[in-house]
């Protein structure tokens, strides 16, 4: 189920409601930076009970909040539903959700070759091992989306003509819930539909 509310011009809130129902202490909080979807929180206390994830378009960020061996994974949105079971259990995780538009983070590889996985965070994008170490010793919810803000809040780069292409033709897709199709978005930019189709694919 998606939830259309309005959040600095986003119509679009993504949701992983299993998430949320299999997992343990689940907590979340909606941002205000626009290229952020979600923080949110969990403990994993049986990790080989998998749990039904949606495909949402976003990518997420997993800190495994552990003061002796903390990681982080980039958790991508599969294409269709799929069953995803391969936290370790024990531990208190700390996400962060981005919409498929942000501009913090610039990956190695185009994201269709990303889709439907979970990578160490390191393998695709630069990362000082330091913010790893430093979100997993935090000790509360609130205290991690601050350190993360911290750490990132210079991060947001400058959008390209491209960059701004996409971020109105998904804003336009928000707001419509999905009913516009590619000739109102061409209408739209002043661009071709063989264009926006090209610097959606990459």
């Amino acid at each position: 189920m998606k939830t259309f509310i309005n959040i600095d011009d986003k119509a679009y809130s993504p949701f992983q409601p299993e998430l949320a129902h299999n997992t343990e202490d689940y907590i979340e909080l909606k941002p205000r930076n626009k290229n952020i979807a979600l923080f949110y929180q969990f403990k994993i206390t049986d990790s080989s009970k998998p749990f039904p994830v949606l495909p949402d378009g976003c990518s997420d960020f997993i800190f495994c909040c552990s003061s002796k061996k903390p990681f982080v994974i980039l958790w991508t949105s599969p294409t269709e539903r799929t069953t995803r079971a391969y936290l370790p259990s024990g531990f208190e995780y700390f996400g962060v959700r981005f919409y498929p538009d942000q501009k913090i983070f610039k990956l190695k590889f185009p994201m269709k070759e990303l889709l439907n996985k979970i990578i160490p965070l390191e393998d695709v994008i630069q990362l000082d091992s330091y913010i790893v170490e430093r979100i997993g010793a935090t000790k509360s919810f609130l205290e991690r989306i601050s350190v993360f803000e911290m750490l990132f809040e210079n991060r947001d780069s400058q959008s390209s003509y491209d960059q701004k292409i996409v971020e109105y033709s998904i804003n336009c897709i928000y707001s419509s819930k999905g009913k516009t199709n590619i000739k109102r978005l061409s209408e739209g930019t002043g661009y071709s539909e063989r264009y926006i189709r090209k610097i959606f694919e990459e």
